[in-house]
């Protein structure tokens, strides 16, 4: 009903939007952190699970405009739907919050995050880890290699952004639901007791948007940039040094730059004084200024050293229409929807973003085509809950 409001009367989305966080912030505020005896309704033969995860999304609205910002809050609640519907009542806790006092006393423990990792040591419980994306020691090592770069080009000294996000370290995993595709999965190989425990699934996304009609006469010469923290991680500096002599094509640069003060300072002047790169901050995924800007672009170009395959950024620009271009250290085979690059380099940047622009218009078209495809077929709600109930049922029937 809320949602029929929302979308039935003309400009009325901004300020119903705004309401309704609102209202849940007054809900989140007054209602405990942690969710004890969540249970879909059916029996739990199977005792009871404990679940590190995020607690806040079950006291959105169902017409939540949180849940367009990021996949992972409806992933929380079909998470727990999917656990209890395996046959637990299940305990829900924050991924701050200290674990409880006896995890011996579950039947199950799911989840990621510090307090996971302290919960689990030395447990007898049955454990499984859900990652979503990349194991936390390959990020770690792949984002201090791209810093370690960055100062040799430029001479500049950055901490890290996502690897101070995971403080604990992960020693081995007895069962691994690792959201993404078999080279994210890879990356769990020396933490689990062997292939057989690592289980992939496909990514939940949601869009709120067609893909968008284009020129690809015109889109042959414009690519976005679109991720969130970690920039160096995933390689903005690399495409804004590619881009400084490409003056004659578009970079559209979409993430929240400006939370990094000193990589915003260090390439200012490609940020905001350069004319062909057009930096958005974040750009919200369903609004005009999205439509925009995938409506421009052909390509998404973005050579990350550590992702899950996809990210919530690239399923959003493959939903979009944009082409992606990758990086092989985050996909292997690109198989007709996308264009996977040869050297993860400045100089490789800027050869493969030619071959581009050199591409004709109607492969352009057939290749975004291919990739919409990929997306509907693949980086859904109904991929992630199919795959997630198989992996469970298979876990737990050993």
């Amino acid at each position: 009903m809320l949602g029929k409001i929302r979308n039935g009367v003309p400009g009325l989305s901004n300020v119903f939007d705004a309401l309704v966080r609102n209202v849940e912030d007054y809900r989140i505020q007054r209602s405990p952190s942690v969710i004890e005896g969540y249970s879909t309704g059916g029996p739990s033969p199977r005792g009871r699970a404990l679940l590190f995860y995020l607690t806040e999304p079950f006291y959105y609205f169902d017409c939540s405009p949180r849940f367009r910002r990021h996949q992972n809050r409806w992933q929380a609640i079909e998470l727990a739907d999917r656990v209890s519907s395996a046959g637990y009542t299940v305990d829900i806790y924050p991924l701050w919050n200290d674990p409880p006092p006896d995890p011996d006393t579950y039947d199950l423990i799911l989840g990621r995050g510090d307090n996971y990792h302290r919960a689990v040591e030395g447990c007898d419980t049955r454990t499984i880890y859900y990652g979503t994306g990349q194991s936390i020691p390959t990020l770690r090592e792949k984002e201090t290699e791209r810093l370690r770069r960055l100062e040799e080009r430029r001479g500049i000294e950055l901490p890290p952004e996502r690897s101070r996000e995971h403080r604990g370290t992960p020693r081995s995993y007895e069962d691994v639901i690792v959201v993404g595709d078999e080279r994210t999965a890879e990356t769990y190989t020396e933490l689990a007791p062997d292939t057989s425990s690592i289980h992939p699934i496909r990514l939940s996304y949601q869009p709120n948007f067609e893909p968008f009609d284009r020129d690809f006469e015109e889109a042959r010469g414009s690519f976005v940039w679109f991720g969130g923290s970690g920039l160096v991680l995933k390689g903005l500096d690399l495409v804004l040094e590619a881009f400084e002599e490409l003056g004659s094509l578009d970079l559209y640069v979409c993430g929240p730059v400006s939370n990094n003060e000193a990589f915003a300072d260090h390439y200012h002047d490609l940020l905001y004084e350069t004319e062909n790169i057009h930096t958005t901050g974040w750009l919200r995924v369903g609004s005009r200024r999205f439509a925009d800007v995938m409506s421009d672009a052909g390509y998404l170009l973005y050579p990350s050293a550590s992702d899950g395959f996809p990210s919530g950024s690239i399923a959003a620009c493959m939903h979009a229409g944009l082409v992606p271009v990758l990086s092989p250290e985050i996909v292997h085979d690109t198989d007709g929807w996308g264009l996977t690059l040869d050297e993860v380099t400045v100089p490789g940047i800027r050869s493969q973003v030619r071959r581009c622009v050199g591409m004709d218009p109607g492969s352009l078209r057939a290749m975004s085509r291919a990739t919409v495809e990929k997306a509907r077929s693949d980086f859904t709600r109904e991929a992630y809950s199919s795959d997630l109930e198989e992996v469970l049922r298979r876990i737990l029937s050993d």
